[in-house]
């Protein structure tokens, strides 16, 4: 869960979207359609790991992301993780609107 826990908190802090009103108002999701996880060096009990999370392309309704779990300079994961914006409604993807690619760009290098 810890890497959902990333998403949520990008939404709330990085992109300034309420993740809750996301869902439970606007009732969208961003389930994963793909993930693809590999774990590089063990971590330590009581170690602080620090993750990242960068928007690698975004398509019409799918976003592409790279997360991170590190300690220090040391990379311990990385995930590549592929969401859609889908309506919890028609249980359909959806188009993402622009403000939100405008907001997840500042997460890229595709600006």
């Amino acid at each position: 869960m810890l890497f959902y826990e990333v998403l949520e908190d990008w939404f709330d802090d990085g992109l300034g979207v309420d993740y809750a009103s996301f869902i439970g108002i606007e009732r969208l999701g961003i389930p994963t359609v793909s993930i693809q996880c590999q774990f590089i060096a063990p971590s330590k009990h009581g170690e602080t790991l620090r993750l990242g999370l960068w928007v690698r392309e975004i398509g019409k309704s799918s976003i592409k992301l790279s997360l991170t779990a590190s300690v220090g300079e040391e990379l311990r994961a990385r995930v590549d993780q592929t969401v859609v914006l889908f309506s919890l409604e028609t249980r359909q993807a959806v188009v993402a609107p622009s403000e939100l690619k405008e907001r997840m760009l500042r997460f890229s290098n595709q600006e």
